[in-house]
């Protein structure tokens, strides 16, 4: 059986700018300064396979320097004043991205909201927190609209 983690090393929080991802920063950040650990704050950017060979490599670099450019306004507004941080843009399927990420990067928990952006989410968890609650690697903290 794992054992369960005293302090956290390494935090895992996808945003996607919603109002869901503001809350789930104000969580994780609170974890982050309790324990000192690193924030690991990523997006992924939604562009499937089929579309992504659509697209001309300079639209995808101009969304991947407009998502950056939103990333580093997100985290200068929400994650004001704590430096151990670390950011990251990705490009794929949300959920899958997401599990990955916090498999590669051996992040101990994932901080995540429980509805996403798209209007087409479900009623009571999102699609994307649903897949990568079923498929992480480490215990994950969704965090309610209210919450």
């Amino acid at each position: 059986m794992a054992r369960i983690k005293d302090k956290f090393q390494r935090i895992l929080l996808p945003i996607d700018f919603s109002e869901q991802s503001e809350k789930a920063a104000e969580y994780a950040l609170m974890l982050a300064r309790r324990d000192g650990a690193l924030l690991q704050v990523m997006h992924v950017l939604n562009v499937s396979s089929d579309i992504t060979g659509l697209l001309r490599p300079s639209n995808m670099r101009g969304m991947l320097r407009e998502v950056e450019a939103g990333l580093a306004k997100f985290m200068a507004k929400h994650l004001k004043g704590y430096d151990n941080v670390a950011a990251d843009v990705l490009s794929g399927v949300p959920h899958s991205a997401i599990v990955n990420y916090a498999k590669k990067n051996k992040s101990d928990v994932i901080v995540i909201g429980s509805h996403g952006k798209g209007a087409l989410d479900r009623l009571i968890v999102g699609s994307n927190t649903e897949r990568v609650l079923r498929k992480a690697p480490c215990p994950v903290l969704v965090v309610p609209p209210k919450g």
